[in-house]
C-alpha cells in the first residue's frame, strides 16, 4: 500500500497522488474543522487534526486516500478519526462523506502503521 504520515512537524500535509486535473491531495494542515451537535444542531464543536497517516487503497482502479487522524477537540480531549477522499464525478479531490469502506488487508495496515506512529 502506498502510505504516508504527516504531523505538527510536517511543514505541508500534501498526499502525493493527483486527481484527473493534476492537482495533488492537499490536506491543509492548520484547517479548523467543525461538528454539529446532534441534540441541539445550532451548537458546533471545533476540532483540528495533530497527525494524520495516509493509505491508498488496493482494490480501486481510481485513487482513494483512506485516513485515521488523530483529532484535538477545544475541550482538549483527543480522539481517532477514521476518513477518506476520493474523486468526484468531475474527477477532482472530494471528502468523503459516508462510512468509509476498504478492504480488511488495507485497514489493518493503516491501524498498525497509525500505532507504529502513536495515533492509536
Amino acid at each position: 500500500m502506498n502510505k504516508g504520515y504527516f504531523d505538527k512537524s510536517s511543514p505541508e500535509w500534501i498526499v502525493p497522488l493527483k486527481d484527473e486535473h493534476g492537482e495533488l491531495l492537499n490536506l491543509k494542515k492548520k484547517k479548523i474543522h467543525t461538528a454539529r451537535d446532534k441534540l441541539n444542531p445550532n451548537k458546533k464543536f471545533r476540532f483540528r487534526i495533530n497527525s494524520i497517516v495516509w493509505g491508498q487503497q488496493t482494490d480501486l482502479a481510481e485513487p482513494k486516500v483512506n485516513f485515521i487522524a488523530e483529532i484535538l477537540w477545544d475541550d482538549e480531549t483527543v480522539s481517532c478519526w477514521l476518513c477518506y477522499y476520493t474523486l468526484n464525478k468531475y474527477g477532482r479531490w472530494h471528502f468523503g462523506q459516508y462510512g468509509p469502506m476498504m478492504p480488511i488487508t488495507d485497514l489493518m495496515e493503516l491501524y498498525e502503521y497509525a500505532h507504529e506512529k502513536g495515533i492509536v
